[in-house]
């Protein structure tokens, strides 16, 4: 499941709402996987408009950031999913750790798409 990101998932309620009733619980089965995508290109002021800004340190810092911040974000909404799936007592009991590594090893990727395509194209 791909899930393209202006910033984070608290400046976006629904799709936090999403992921917690339905893509949570089908990562936590283990039959589906979440990619997060931040365009970056969308946060202006502070959006690179350059190769120079791409690449300079304070980009990378942002970028860090957001990805901490919806690396954290996201083990929130699996654990909610967790309790809920937890409550079910026929089901195996999903554990802390198990969460914890699956957070950890979920994909969260900046994307450039516009500035991608001209450096392509000039």
């Amino acid at each position: 499941i791909f899930v393209m990101l202006s910033k984070t998932l608290e400046e976006d309620k629904d799709t936090k709402s999403l992921l917690t009733s339905k893509a949570a619980p089908l990562v936590l089965q283990g039959t589906s996987s979440v990619v997060f995508l931040i365009c970056r290109e969308h946060q202006a002021p502070c959006a690179p408009r350059d190769v120079d800004q791409l690449l300079h340190e304070s980009e990378d810092r942002r970028v860090t950031e957001c990805i901490a911040d919806i690396r954290e974000q996201w083990r929130e909404v699996l654990d909610e999913a967790m309790e809920a799936l937890n409550a079910n007592t026929e089901r195996s009991k999903i554990l802390d750790q198990e969460v914890n590594d699956i957070a950890l090893k979920t994909e969260i990727r900046a994307i450039y798409p516009a500035m991608h395509t001209s450096l392509l194209l000039n």
